[in-house]
């Protein structure tokens, strides 16, 4: 107790004598430190020597400019960085943007990528709610372990077997959109929202939301996940607020402040869907996931597990089978399969309408493949008219899935370029070469490798034939430029359910809806990248792609 009572005492006297300077000291002491660090930063950081804004280098506002005040556009500007600087970029303190063929041939490399991990603390798939943290599971075992419990599930073999539950939901798509002829305008996207949700929730669950067998399009999943989307860029350069909104609902209300409106639609929205949106661990899946232990899903007449029914029988450890832990493995499979399939139609349908010669190319090759509209041929028979599918790929080019950049991190081994760059203001090939040490990550965006005119020319525009060859086949080698699902151990587990319901859902619309729609008051700008919401969305007065049923 003397003690603390003398080192008291000592601290009062200090007070006493120098109190009035602490605020003065504290101050240079962190201005100190603040100029020590951007000095390390500028000069001994390991990617210090990398080309690229020397702000983007030393602090995090310039990323924090063009994500949050511009919301949304650092893509943009890292595409504006790679036409200045060349092909590899420091955007962040944290990671290089790397495009083009590089990013190709890392991606194609399967020694190569063996090595390449996703990095956590820079990902903004998973600075978001915890629910959702998912998706952005870090450590290499773990990631295998439980992304190896439902490979199965969405293998190629298992999507066969699946599919006359995709062709099922995909009729009655068709159905419910002819029965509105002759009236109001209806965006695209939400009955397509409608047609994924189901399929995935009855894969998941053994029972779906029964989204199409609503009297209207709304309430649908689609519509929570664009306010969840709508946090991102906040949630991304302030992560505590993720955790803050699934627990303190002032917290939420203050968010809903700061993220672009998003207070007037949450407000707005029926009970279930703020459930699905901010609190889904707490109401509808969870309820789901307690009851699909003993429910089976039946597919061309026979009873199979679901998704999260063998996730509960399986020999995870039980870590990975609480009701939260569940609950975020929804929460991803919902919104991978609700979101991309939902926008890829949406855009591929706008195209179809917008380009009657690409249309009736499609239909007529089409036609001769499907005698009954009702009754399409398998999903791999439908794979083989190779202009049906130059279409999907076009679409899925043009989509570009998460256009934001997303990282791999190379833990074993540095990686090495060497190439030339086409210097915009000299016109010169310039030789450059770079180590990017490991243990740092390089991000890659769909977007800028989408639109590298190198390897797409006329990039912006929707031209089918790029995919063909010249004896009119697919053009396979241009697939390994197609980064709509990403690559690797971390690409998208659900891409082969995603083709399937493409393939499937294309097919039926084009023969039988298409021919019926025109589009109403919709043009271009409404189906462009403006900005990423996680998503890539177009500008925020664009209301989607409209139709007219007639």
């Amino acid at each position: 107790m003397a003690a603390f009572s003398y080192i008291a005492q000592e601290l009062c006297s200090f007070w006493d004598n120098y109190g009035w300077h602490c605020p003065a000291i504290l101050l240079l002491s962190w201005t100190g430190y603040f100029l020590l660090i951007l000095a390390y930063r500028l000069t001994f950081h390991p990617l210090a020597k990398f080309p690229g804004p020397k702000i983007a280098a030393a602090t995090h506002a310039y990323e924090f400019w063009f994500d949050v005040v511009r919301w949304g556009r650092y893509t943009h500007e890292i595409r504006r960085m790679h036409e200045r600087y060349g092909e590899c970029v420091l955007v962040d303190l944290l990671y290089e943007s790397i495009r083009m063929s590089f990013i190709a041939a890392i991606l194609n490399s399967l020694i190569l990528f063996m090595h390449l991990d996703t990095a956590k603390l820079i990902s903004p798939v998973i600075l978001f709610l915890p629910s959702l943290q998912g998706v952005g599971t870090v450590d290499h075992d773990q990631h295998r372990l439980r992304r190896g419990a439902i490979n199965n599930f969405f293998s190629r073999s298992q999507i066969y077997r699946l599919e006359s539950l995709i062709n099922e939901n995909a009729q009655r798509l068709c159905d419910r959109l002819l029965d509105l002829r002759d009236q109001k305008p209806i965006r695209v996207v939400d009955p397509y929202s409608c047609f994924s949700s189901d399929v995935i929730t009855e894969y998941c669950f053994g029972e779906s939301f029964e989204y199409l067998s609503q009297p209207t399009w709304e309430p649908n999943y689609r519509t929570a996940l664009n306010i969840l989307f709508g946090y991102i860029h906040i949630f991304r350069h302030f992560p505590f607020l993720g955790y803050l909104i699934e627990i303190i609902p002032l917290a939420r209300s203050i968010v809903s402040r700061i993220s672009r409106n998003a207070g007037l639609v949450m407000k707005d929205l029926k009970p279930v869907i703020v459930a699905q949106c901010v609190s889904p661990r707490q109401v509808i899946i969870p309820e789901k996931i307690r009851r699909t232990e003993s429910i089976s899903t039946t597919i061309n007449g026979t009873s199979q597990t679901t998704i999260l029914s063998s996730l509960m029988a399986s020999n995870l450890p039980p870590s990975e089978k609480t009701i939260e832990r569940l609950s975020a493995e929804a929460n991803v499979l919902l919104i991978g399969g609700t979101q991309s399939t939902s926008v890829t139609l949406e855009l591929a349908t706008y195209h179809l309408l917008a380009n009657p010669l690409i249309a009736e190319r499609l239909r007529s090759e089409l036609s001769a493949a499907v005698p009954d509209p009702k009754r399409l041929p398998a999903w791999k028979d439908l794979e083989k008219l190779p202009y049906f599918t130059a279409v999907i790929l076009e679409t899925l080019r043009l989509v570009y899935g998460a256009p934001g950049r997303l990282p791999r991190i190379a833990t074993d081994q540095d990686l090495f370029y060497s190439g030339t760059w086409v210097s915009p203001r000299s016109h010169d090939k310039v030789k450059v070469s770079h180590v990017i040490p490991k243990g740092h990550a390089i991000g890659m965006s769909a977007f800028i490798i989408h639109m590298d005119e190198t390897i797409f020319p006329n990039a912006a525009t929707f031209k089918p034939e790029r995919w063909l060859d010249e004896m009119g086949k697919v053009n396979r080698g241009l697939e390994r430029y197609l980064l709509s699902f990403s690559r690797g151990s971390r690409n998208c587990i659900g891409m082969q359910l995603a083709y399937c319901e493409l393939y499937v859902c294309i097919a039926a619309l084009q023969l039988r809806v298409l021919p019926k729609m025109r589009l109403y008051e919709t043009n271009d700008l409404d189906v462009q990248y403006d900005h990423d919401e996680l998503v890539g969305k177009p500008r925020s007065d664009s209301q989607g792609v409209r139709v007219l049923i007639v």
